[in-house]
């Protein structure tokens, strides 16, 4: 091959040199085998840069040999590459950033050996209102990517009681980033303290797993939660990019939550993905960080300043109260009692699951917990966090006309797909043809003004039931109780690959936590001992459609 080749890629002329380099020695990986696998990729990883300034890091003699980061871009930059002028933060003549806009910039950028390519969390327009949080979750020694994993979670689910959705992806090295989408007007000092301070709660409420701190000398055994990416001035490995960390090509990419969340150390090098491994990945299934692009999430003052709820004492110290005791109506409005919002419910994780007849159980729904309230003839539609999902979902709220006034219902919020399974993905992007809407009512709260919370849980859903409260079909469900043994549940919960079942008493008034069982969660307990695979007929009860 010569040493240097001219190609044409989408109009424009290019000079590829050295294309037989080894840039990572133990695949025999050559700048040729880099430059294919970006022109490859481009089709995902073009709209994640689109405009946004980046920061080349150069590899020119491969991963074993010196590298550098290179801001500005240098002068033998093409004119047709598009720059932009970003401000140096201690002042001075502005930064030239090369932005990744087409096709040839991705092919040139490959060329000059920028193996990993760092993006900023805001477009080139817009350089001090990111459009995304992102948090860093860096393994500390005596910890791996499981324990990322499972941080993972836990802020996944800190993000959810906050009303925002996330996505995640491998670094492609050790660690994990988390993504929250936010496509709305916000700065970055929203972002960085609310980051701050929601990995700060984490590390309160995990002390042994988790750390917020800079100092590496104490993260032995912990996984950091770096916040201070949420920064100007800061970028993080962009979605797709090759990474350089290693004799081998790795490709950091988008995961999963199930993936995740059935993270096995055996299982590790699953998510671990080679440039050939993850083109194959995403000609399958698509690009899985599509809604960073496109949802809208708000960071309200409620969120950055939370307000603690009250806590009720229950007799069992094996059950934590979850739902606050708070004052249910207020001062009359128009000759009745304004309902005010009732936190809701939140779940225990739990690695034991319960049995027996006072527990029955439902499957836990991969959505959006949502609260609806009726009054003075108005459907109102609540987050678990008190943000207003009534426009958003404008089918359920429409659906749930039949509500009396002064009734509050507790429910899901659910995308199906064609096969009747709840998609968090689909959810997030509930506009697309290919998913079905649907509001799974599960507890009655208020019913006609009257507080009904002190009721067994099996009273409750009777009234929900039999007080004519809803109009069941299309979009609005009731979530049914699993007719089948323990053991069938859980089997059937990983065949399927749903998101878990959720044990409740049914003795149990509100005041007394639900409890949470992710059947394919606990390897730990009778479950470990089960097939992932279903040896016998699914029970009927635990379909969806």
């Amino acid at each position: 091959m010569k040493a240097t080749e001219y190609v044409e890629v989408d109009g424009r002329r290019l000079a590829l040199t050295n294309l037989e380099k080894i840039l990572y020695p133990a695949d025999s990986f050559t700048k040729a085998h880099v430059i294919d696998y970006y022109i490859r990729v481009a089709r995902w990883l073009l709209p994640h840069y689109a405009r946004r300034p980046i920061t080349l890091q150069r590899f020119p003699d491969g991963v074993r040999g010196k590298s550098f980061y290179e801001k500005d871009a240098p002068k033998h930059t093409p004119e047709w590459i598009n720059t932009t002028l970003v401000p140096r933060s201690a002042g001075g003549e502005p930064i030239r950033y090369i932005c990744v806009d087409d096709l040839p910039t991705l092919a040139w950028c490959a060329n000059v050996a920028s193996l990993e390519l760092h993006t900023f969390l805001h477009r080139a327009d817009h350089v001090h209102s990111p459009d995304s949080i992102v948090f860093d979750l860096d393994p500390g020694d005596g910890t791996d990517l499981v324990h990322c994993a499972e941080v993972a979670v836990l802020l996944r689910a800190r993000l959810e009681n906050d009303g925002l959705s996330s996505l995640a992806k491998v670094s492609g090295s050790k660690g994990l980033q988390l993504y929250v989408p936010l496509n709305t007007a916000t700065t970055y000092d929203d972002t960085r303290s609310f980051a701050e301070k929601t990995a700060r709660t984490l590390e309160r409420e995990h002390p042994t797993l988790i750390i917020s701190e800079m100092a590496k000398a104490a993260r032995r055994g912990k996984v950091f939660i770096d916040w201070s990416q949420n920064s100007d001035f800061k970028t993080t490995i962009g979605v797709y990019s090759l990474r350089a960390k290693s004799d081998s090509p790795y490709v950091s990419a988008p995961v999963t939550w199930r993936e995740l969340e059935t993270l096995e150390r055996s299982g590790v090098d699953k998510l671990r993905f080679t440039p050939n491994g993850l083109l194959q990945r995403v000609a399958k299934l698509g690009d899985l960080f599509a809604p960073l692009l496109t949802l809208q999430q708000e960071l309200s003052g409620d969120r950055r300043k939370p307000t603690p709820a009250a806590q009720t004492k229950v007799a069992s110290p094996a059950l934590t109260p979850t739902r606050a005791s708070k004052t249910v109506l207020s001062a009359s409005i128009a000759g009745r009692a304004a309902i005010k919002f009732i936190e809701p419910m939140q779940l225990l994780t739990t690695s034991r699951l319960p049995d027996g007849s006072e527990w029955h159980y439902e499957l836990k729904l991969d959505g959006y917990r949502a609260l609806a309230q009726k009054q003075n003839g108005q459907v109102l539609l609540r987050s678990r966090n008190d943000n207003d999902f009534t426009t958003r979902f404008a089918l359920i709220s429409r659906g749930l006309q039949k509500m009396p006034d002064d009734t509050i219902i507790d429910g899901e919020v659910v995308a199906l797909d064609e096969q009747g399974k709840p998609s968090f993905n689909l959810l997030q992007n509930h506009g697309s043809s290919t998913s079905s809407l649907v509001f799974y009512a599960f507890d009655l709260l208020i019913l006609r003004g009257r507080d009904v919370m002190r009721e067994p849980l099996s009273k409750r859903r009777e009234l929900l039931l039999n007080e004519a409260l809803l109009d069941l079909g299309e979009p609005i469900r009731f979530s049914p109780t699993l007719d089948a043994s323990l053991a069938d549940l859980v089997r059937s919960v990983k065949a399927q690959g749903l998101e878990g079942s959720l044990p409740k008493s049914a003795r149990a008034s509100t005041s007394r936590a639900s409890v949470r069982a992710l059947g394919r969660r606990c390897e730990s307990t009778k479950a470990k001992s089960l097939s992932l695979a279903a040896t016998r007929r699914v029970p009927e009860g635990l379909r969806l459609s």
